[in-house]
């Protein structure tokens, strides 16, 4: 991203009461930060996990899969370097999503009486 502020949303599948919000928001991203997303979809062609909406006029810079794939095959000390920064990225989010898990099962069974 190079200019502007955009948010992260993950929608909720399960919701218990209408009056609940449909959303949750999870971090709101700007681009003085050196900020990125969309890394899982340079790996993989699967679904989407979340939603980015932009809060401000944003500036944005795409690469496509293939192109991402492309330079890795024909770049390959480079794009090695890459995939490691990838891939020690998502074992970042990872695990904080793990200790999330962790945070919400331990309320609910706090809330349950367990």
């Amino acid at each position: 991203m190079c200019e502007g502020e955009v948010e992260i949303t993950k929608s909720l599948i399960m919701t218990l009461a209408q009056d609940l919000p449909r959303e949750k928001r999870m971090i709101r991203l700007r681009a003085q930060d050196g900020v990125s997303f969309g890394e899982m979809a340079l790996l993989e062609n699967d679904t989407r996990t979340a939603t980015v909406t932009a809060m401000t006029d944003c500036r944005l810079l795409e690469l496509t899969r293939d192109d991402f794939l492309g330079f890795v095959r024909e770049h390959t000390v480079t794009g090695v370097k890459i995939l490691l920064r990838l891939a020690q990225l998502l074992s970042g989010h990872l695990r904080k999503t793990n200790q999330d898990v962790v945070k919400l099962t331990t309320a609910l069974a706090i809330a349950l009486g367990g």
